[in-house]
């Protein structure tokens, strides 16, 4: 029987990633093994100085700060939800701290704060329009906020197929791309 290691790839050229916390630990050993097999890799952490120190090590790489404490780090969000753009959150935790940033009016502004809100089937979201997560298990607060993008049928088919195929539901980490679907406008 082969394992795990049998199977991967020497070369992810063509592949594109996107790893949040990619500036310590398992993240930017990731960051490092991805390009290393010729990937095309952009990161997201919250420190600029973390994202600044991976992008010198890894040139080829784009870091993005999440840090929506600042307002240099939050303005490109905030700028591209005004001029009508899709603003991508990568991770259930980006969703929830833009829309925190945004929780009274829609505004995106920065600011120190605890998102504590829930999100979920239904939450209007204010600016985040897609996002990239995984898959997360069922009754989770993580999985209950995938309900604010899609309706609890596609939740159910998702999952149902992934326990038909033995998947477990972080096996493939950030791995999925979900779309704020017409109902949730």
């Amino acid at each position: 029987m082969k394992n795990a290691y049998d199977i991967v790839p020497a070369s992810f050229d063509g592949l594109r990633a996107a790893i949040t916390g990619g500036t310590s630990g398992l993240g930017l050993a990731l960051v490092g093994e991805l390009f290393a097999r010729h990937a095309r890799v952009a990161f997201v952490a919250r420190g600029r100085e973390g994202v600044e120190r991976t992008n010198r090590g890894q040139p080829r790489a784009h870091g993005i700060v999440g840090d929506v404490s600042r307002k240099e780090d939050i303005h490109p969000i905030r700028k591209a939800h005004l001029r009508g753009s899709r603003v991508i959150a990568i991770g259930t935790t980006v969703v929830r701290a833009i829309e925190a940033a945004a929780a009274f009016d829609g505004e995106v502004r920065a600011g120190e704060g605890l998102a504590t809100q829930r999100i979920g089937s239904t939450s209007r979201l204010r600016v985040v329009d897609a996002m990239l997560s995984g898959t997360h298990e069922p009754g989770a607060s993580h999985y209950e906020l995938l309900g604010a993008f899609t309706d609890a049928k596609t939740l159910f088919v998702v999952n149902e197929e992934l326990n038909a195929h033995d998947y477990r539901t972080h096996e493939f980490g950030d791995s999925v791309f979900i779309a704020v679907s017409a109902r949730s406008r």
